[in-house]
This record gives structure tokens, sequence and C-alpha cells, in this order.
């Protein structure tokens, strides 16, 4: 992925769920627009300003954000959405680096084992999440704008 050098710094540099947040707050700051939200063209400058030298194409815009659905109404990223994209990703670029050093591992059964098990909560909190997200829209989905709250007598 062309954010793997800028996920690696990322992932390498927070220790707690607060500090992933603190980073990410940081990285959004200095890629929103004058308007304080992230389009495609204010990250693709952003990053390219960054030490990293991070380019990122419209495909690899459209991957992140899974083709506008994770942007709000006006194709735009708040804070709020920048951070669960980034978090997206960074789970995605988890996912990729288990397996892979899962692949390449001939030497050691233990340490196999251990990526083994990190591949699978990896495989399990993905699962949760989805379950959550389809929960959620079931919700939307089952409240109608057309109904109201029954009311008792």
């Amino acid at each position: 992925s062309a954010l793997d050098p800028l996920l690696e710094r990322i992932s390498s540099c927070y220790d707690t769920a607060s500090d992933l947040n603190n980073q990410i707050a940081r990285l959004f700051q200095a890629v929103a627009s004058e308007h304080g939200k992230v389009t495609f063209e204010s990250l693709q400058s952003g990053l390219a300003k960054a030490p990293y030298k991070v380019h990122v194409s419209v495909e690899d815009w459209e991957d992140m954000t899974e083709e506008g659905d994770l942007c709000d109404g006006q194709g735009l990223l708040d804070l709020p959405l920048f951070q669960a994209v980034m978090r997206k990703q960074l789970e995605i670029f988890g996912e990729r680096i288990v397996a892979d050093a899962l692949a390449m591992n001939q030497a050691s059964p233990e340490l196999g084992a251990m990526l083994s098990a990190c591949k699978l909560l990896l495989t399990h909190l993905e699962d949760k999440q989805d379950n959550v997200r389809r929960s959620k829209s079931n919700v939307r989905l089952s409240r109608s704008p057309h109904t109201s709250p029954r009311r008792s007598p």
C-alpha cells in the first residue's frame, strides 16, 4: 500500500489508544484543508511534504475511504472520520504484516504459534466490528422517517 511508510511510522510510535488518537490528530492537522477537513488533494499534498514522502493516488483514496462510503456527504473527512479511516488502515497494515511474517516464518514453531494467534485475534476483532456496523445499519433501517415513537396512553 502507498501508505505503508506512514502506517509503519504511526504503528511504531504509540503505546496506548490515547497516544494513537493524538498521532492521528496531529496527522489530521498536517493534511487537513483550510476548511478543517481532509480532501483527496489536501491528503496528497500534505503527505508529499512529510518526511516519509508518501504519494497517494486516486485509487488509494478510494480504497481508504471505501469508495467514499467513509466520507461525509460532501466526500470529505472530518477528524472523527479521519480517525476511523486511519485506524482501519492500521488494522489492514497490521493484518498484512502478521500474515507476511507468518508466511516467512519457518525457523521457530513458537513464533509461528504466536503469529497465528495474532492473526486469529485480528480476524476476530474484524468480525466483531463488522457485526457492530451491521447492527447499527439495521437500527437505522428500522427507523423510518415516517413513523414516530409510540406513546403510551
